[in-house]
């Protein structure tokens, strides 16, 4: 039972070892390069704590007591492994930090160094623990052991070229982050966002599926990256009984591989990028309640739009290209595939529709928007191009306005089907082996 402040002193390879039955803390110590190891019923310290380079493992084991070594000229140089069930633990490295196995209660975590890493085991959090801070400078974060659960909100902090990547075995939620001029790489079950995420001019990727856990301040979430390219490798979702917007934008390349809005609806998802590549959009119900904007902006070559998935289902749908001649090209399913696109809202193109053998079909019927291509008379331009077919549903009071050719360029449609338009205008040659119009409004074409 220390009551005063210890300091220890060693050199060379020799461990350390000490255990208080209360409360230790530490004054100034020097250690060498063996391990060092505390059993207390928590941990402090007045002075700063090194060790020689290439030191042994620093483990603290505090009990039901806090870990709070936070002097800022601290030097740990070996594994660091904090162990705690319940209080808060807050650690400082005048330099870079190595985490060993730590496993910590329901308190929270900060850490502050100029580099984290862990190569010795995972970190895990009690169930519903306080938040986990890492803010590492100038340094990288690297926190991929697999086996990692941190149950509490999650902020990272970096500064330059540093990358930072993270990985949970089950969900993570994202709170604060600031980066500097690295990657962003995050993965979990459910990677849950609670504020907006800017890497500047490197990417981000989500390996998991992503929920727009908040908004920011009112206004859509925002996952920005420069030149650097966004890449969801699973579903997008809004956070349960809640429809959050989310916005999207890079000059470099943006991929979703899942289903937006398969399981909660966003309120709109506004998309910016060069290459864009997009899955399914809802299912049975809407994927977005209010828009869905996609625009290819041309950032590092022609960009393009690439829909993989066979369901669009949005309150709207606007597919963009920084230049027309550009494509909207459809991958889902095989050949002979049905790719629907369902919008009360309408839907409007600008670029070339590449049915790719696939079957699109357009259904605005529940509204009074209806299908409108490329913002004026391109004669020229193909509107979709074969080969596929096409069939159009614009409802009672919905018009078609096709601005530009079908079929014209390469191989003519199969079949085009059009019903219930209010009225329909083309301007441009039409090319398809077997044309159906039915116009149950006497709408005109």
């Amino acid at each position: 039972n220390f009551s005063g402040a210890v300091s220890l002193t060693n050199t060379g390879t020799y461990n350390v070892a000490i255990t208080d039955t209360n409360v230790i803390d530490f004054g100034a110590s020097a250690l060498g390069r063996g391990t060092f190891t505390v059993n207390a019923v928590g941990i402090t310290q007045t002075g700063a704590i090194t060790q020689s380079n290439g030191a042994g493992a620093a483990t603290f084991n505090a009990g039901n007591g806090v870990i709070t070594l936070t002097n800022p000229i601290n030097n740990f140089t070996g594994p660091v492994k904090l162990n705690s069930t319940g209080a808060t633990v807050a650690i400082s490295d005048t330099d870079a930090i190595d985490f060993g196995s730590s496993v910590l209660g329901t308190g929270s975590l900060t850490v502050n160094a100029v580099g984290i890493t862990q190569t010795g085991g995972a970190i895990t959090q009690a169930s519903l623990a306080g938040a986990a801070t890492f803010n590492a400078g100038a340094g990288v974060i690297t926190l991929t052991n697999s086996s990692n659960n941190f149950t509490g909100p999650v902020s990272l902090t970096n500064s330059g070229a540093n990358n930072v990547a993270i990985v949970d075995t089950n969900d993570i939620t994202i709170d604060v982050t600031s980066f500097g001029s690295g990657t962003f790489a995050v993965t979990g079950s459910n990677i849950k966002l609670n504020s907006n995420v800017s890497t500047t001019n490197n990417s981000q990727t989500y390996t998991g599926n992503v929920v727009v856990n908040a908004s920011n301040s009112g206004s859509p979430l925002v996952l920005s990256a420069g030149t650097g390219a966004i890449d969801i490798t699973g579903n997008l979702d809004s956070a349960t009984g809640l429809n959050y917007n989310l916005t999207i934008t890079s000059a470099g390349d943006v991929t979703i591989s899942g289903t937006t809005g398969g399981t909660q609806a966003l309120f709109a998802l506004n998309i910016t990028g060069n290459d864009i590549s997009l899955g399914n959009i809802g299912g049975a119900n809407v994927g977005t309640i209010a828009n869905l904007s996609v625009q290819a902006s041309d950032g590092l070559d022609n960009g393009s739009i690439t829909l993989t998935g066979t369901i669009y289902n949005a309150g709207g749908q606007q597919f963009y290209n920084a230049r027309v001649s550009n494509s909207i090209l459809l991958t889902g399913g095989s050949n002979g595939s049905t790719v629907t696109m369902t919008s009360a809202g309408g839907v409007e193109t600008y670029g070339t529709i590449q049915l790719n053998d696939r079957i699109l079909s357009l259904n605005t019927s529940g509204g009074s928007s209806g299908f409108v291509t490329n913002d004026s008379k391109l004669p020229s331009l193909q509107v979709f191009e074969g080969p596929g077919s096409v069939v159009l549903d614009t409802g009672a009071s919905g018009p078609i306005v096709i601005n530009g050719a079908i079929g014209t360029s390469g191989t003519p449609l199969n079949s085009m089907t059009i019903t219930n338009a209010a009225n329909a205008d083309f301007f441009g040659s039409i090319k398809v082996n077997t044309i159906t119009i039915t116009d149950t409004t006497n709408g005109g074409f």
